[in-house]
């Protein structure tokens, strides 16, 4: 459900590129990694087991228990926060963002009971 325009993705890119060139190769590393190197996946905090269903992202203390980072989270408005507090609190409505490697990602998905293909 979204356009694309290809020139205007393009433009703002290059011009990343030129104000902020060790931003954008970072970012470029992480999306080009792959599957095996370092992923950027998004949960529904309605997926999450129960005993996860914590009432703030703090007590969720992702890092720790899976070895995965938030980094950002979607609302049910559509408002994006990027890096959230560890007292924002939960909702069923929310996607949280979340940062790792391969196996970190594995951990995930094997703890939400999520199939991944071999």
């Amino acid at each position: 459900d979204n356009v694309i325009m290809p020139d205007t993705v393009g433009g703002a890119h290059m011009a990343s590129l030129v104000a902020n060139p060790d931003v954008m190769d970072f970012i470029d590393h992480i999306r080009i990694q792959g599957k095996d190197a370092v992923n950027l996946e998004e949960v529904d905090v309605k997926d999450l087991p129960p005993e996860f269903r914590l009432p703030t992202l703090g007590e969720v203390d992702a890092r720790n228990r899976i070895g995965v980072n938030v980094i950002g989270l979607r609302r049910a408005s559509g408002e994006m926060v990027i890096n959230p507090s560890p007292k924002t609190e939960l909702h069923e409505t929310m996607k949280l963002f979340v940062l790792g490697d391969a196996e970190q990602i594995r951990s995930l998905n094997e703890y939400l009971g999520i199939q991944t293909p071999v």
